[in-house]
């Protein structure tokens, strides 16, 4: 394992539609994929799934070789 160690990932772009589509397969809650029930919510709309989020960065990640073979 490297401490401290830096790395560059190119940047992920996500549109409504990808995150209404995870969502309505995934995790149907509301939050992610209906409009007029999120503007009612903190965000004012619609967010993304913290999972697909994570998937995304995992992703790129992963095809950095930082992992490695394991």
């Amino acid at each position: 394992m490297v401490i401290d160690k830096v790395m560059d990932i190119p940047p992920i772009t996500v549109n409504k539609a990808q995150m209404i589509e995870f969502s309505k397969i995934h995790d149907p809650f509301p939050l992610h994929n209906d409009e007029e029930f999120a503007k009612t919510t903190r965000y004012g709309q619609i967010i993304a799934h913290g999972v697909m989020c994570f998937m995304l960065v995992w992703a790129n990640v992963s095809r950095t070789g930082f992992i490695g073979d394991e």
